[in-house]
């Protein structure tokens, strides 16, 4: 059998499991409700929440189970986490439960799940014509649709939603996390969510989401996980020595680990492992006292996927490794070796060999444990994804680099990444590669809006805005320096908005109507349209309506959809303001350009017609 790097047995948190089954009880009872899960790197609630799932499928009526992992998601890819735990459930019913699980809200989730796009099509469930929302509307939307996903499933089964790692999930993760812990509606649903509080800094995002949950009518209640005490720990070093320990190796345990599972597995383990090394030194170094019992072939593997951040692909992984070995070769024959000593060309790299002694040494995320190696070939599909096993052991291999290591390693991953964006970008930014940082950005952000995640999309268009030299490039789209800095500014400004961050979006749209050229009339125009709406909304009633003003007098009079859009807007300003009668004049004048553009005025001819008709009703008609 082979050797155990973790420890099979569940151990200690009888405490906390009590905790989590009265909120399971009142979503059965058909009382939604949310409990976040707070505990430091390592302390378990992975490893909670996996007993949680084992336990609950032991029930008569068992919970159907959403988990959403960051583990099973790709670093910075948005709804990444979502993606991971809804598809699998939604693909895994049959046609008529999906009909009515999807309801009215098959094209917001075709939208962010794809691969289920042919199928809802297929079913019907799709509008032929797609519904136009507003950009600050669409999230809202896509949240909406989740939920009313979530409560279609908890009429068949109570549904336990889990939202794992909050603090370092994506802006739309997060978003969906604060928008269910905020409603009260009966439904048989609880959700879980996870964090770790020191990660938390003052600046953090995650901050602000943590203030509007404790501001809805039930907040969420928090169960903080304590560090396991020496009975737990017993049980734990039993799990994985299959025998009880002895006095000193539990007082070593113990004391070095301060009742982190985690580290408390490590020492466990290099005490097994390691002879003639001090196991008295912080966690990283017997990490990387470990690490260097490995075979120069799987070091360099492990480093990589140290920084990688996250899950990788197996063929992204043998691209990264290629670029790395500059022009060794990657999936040779095997080399025949003994014990941790390759013997064959010093030039190759053997990857699935390295794959599998990290595996077989429990570095790997689902690895080595007890008894359930995996296959012999099991590495060998390129689109099988592979990462470190915590994000702790991660970071101290990932410390243990040299300045020179570090850099190549980040540009083997940045190209290997290439078709993550997201990704990408950052091993970008490490190395100070500002214009493929740059350009991973601004494909990052086309991505996130796609799958309307505006809050993805501001950080990665405020990172093109940091790092990329406007004065010396032309835009993406052959425009002019000056016209692709304002473009950018105002696709910034859009997202800020679209968040709720309306002070940050009139901050971008002012900066950009400094850059407009005085002779573009209709550009400034269109700004000036939108800063109005921003400025209303963010409080500043006089100054939105002088920026409505100044946007109709800048639009040239002739017919245009600008025109026609800047006249319906400030009569909606000034119907706001109590000004009825010079509102209905200007909506007259925008139903009327409208009728003279046709079908593309037909959505600000409504617009002004609604406006128009309250300004009406106030007046007596």
């Amino acid at each position: 059998m082979p050797a155990r790097y973790t420890s099979a047995r569940f151990v200690g948190r009888e405490r906390e499991l009590a905790r989590i089954a009265t909120a399971l009880e009142r979503a059965a009872a058909g009382r939604t409700t949310s409990l976040l899960v707070t505990g430091t790197a390592g302390l378990g609630t992975s490893r909670l929440l996996d007993e949680v799932g084992t336990r609950l499928a032991g029930l008569e009526e068992p919970f159907r189970i959403v988990r959403c992992s960051r583990e099973a998601s790709f670093p910075g890819e948005p709804y990444g986490p979502v993606m991971a735990g809804f598809l699998p459930t939604l693909a895994g019913l049959d046609d008529q439960a999906l009909t009515k699980v999807i309801g009215p809200v098959a094209e917001p989730i075709a939208l962010l799940m794809p691969a289920l796009e042919s199928r809802l099509a297929a079913l019907g469930l799709l509008p032929e014509n797609p519904w136009i929302v507003d950009p600050e509307r669409r999230q809202a939307r896509l949240l909406e649709a989740l939920l009313g996903c979530i409560e279609r499933l908890g009429e068949r089964a109570p549904v336990l939603l889990i939202l794992e790692d909050l603090h370092a999930a994506d802006f739309g993760t997060r978003a969906l996390a604060t928008f269910l812990a905020r409603i009260t509606r009966p439904g048989r649903i609880a959700m879980i969510a996870t964090y770790q509080p020191d990660e938390v800094t003052r600046d953090h995002p995650l901050r602000q989401d943590l203030a509007a949950m404790s501001e809805a009518n039930e907040p969420p209640a928090t169960l903080a996980l304590e560090p396991l005490g020496r009975d737990a720990l017993a049980g734990l070093i039993e799990g994985i020595e299959e025998r009880r320990p002895s006095a000193s190796q539990l007082l070593l345990v113990a004391e070095r680990s301060r009742g982190n599972p985690l580290v408390a597995e490590e020492i466990v383990v290099a005490r097994r492992e390691l002879t003639g090394v001090s196991l008295a030194g912080p966690f990283e170094q017997i990490v990387i006292a470990r690490l260097a019992d490995r075979s120069p072939d799987c070091r360099r593997l492990l480093r990589l996927l140290a920084l990688a951040g996250g899950p990788i692909r197996i063929g992204e992984l043998a691209a990264a490794t290629g670029a790395r070995m500059s022009g060794g070769t990657v999936l040779p024959a095997r080399p025949q070796r003994g014990p941790g000593v390759f013997r064959g060309d010093p030039a190759a790299f053997d990857l699935l060999a390295s794959l599998e002694e990290a595996d077989a040494h429990g570095y790997l995320h689902g690895g080595a444990a007890p008894g359930a190696p995996r296959a012999p070939d099991a590495w060998s599909a390129s689109g099988m994804v592979v990462q470190l096993r915590h994000e702790l052991i991660a970071r101290a291999v990932a410390a243990d680099l040299l300045p020179g290591q570090r850099r190549r390693d980040h540009t083997a991953l940045a190209q290997a990444l290439d078709g993550r964006p997201a990704a990408s970008v950052a091993h970008w930014q490490a190395i100070h590669r500002t214009a493929e940082a740059s350009s991973a950005a601004l494909r990052a952000a086309d991505q996130a809006e796609a799958v309307d995640a505006p809050g993805d999309a501001l950080a990665a268009l405020e990172i093109a805005l940091q790092i990329v030299d406007h004065e010396g490039a032309d835009g993406a789209d052959g425009t002019a320096p000056g016209q692709a800095h304002v473009a950018l500014l105002k696709r910034a400004a859009e997202a800020a908005f679209s968040v709720g961050r309306t002070r940050r979006a009139v901050a971008y749209l002012e900066a950009a109507l400094g850059r407009v050229s005085s002779a573009d009339r209709l550009g400034a125009g269109r700004l000036h349209e939108r800063l109005g709406l921003y400025r209303r909304v963010d409080g500043d009633h006089v100054g939105g309506l002088e920026a409505l003003r100044e946007a109709v007098r800048l639009t040239p009079p002739e017919a245009s959809v600008e025109r026609a859009r800047a006249l319906a807007s400030l009569a909606q300003g000034l119907m706001l303001d109590g000004a009825f009668s010079e509102a209905k004049a200007r909506a007259n004048e925008a139903i009327s350009m409208a009728d003279d553009l046709g079908q593309p005025g037909l959505s600000i001819k409504s617009h002004a017609t609604c406006t128009l008709g309250i300004s009406e009703a106030y007046g007596g008609d």
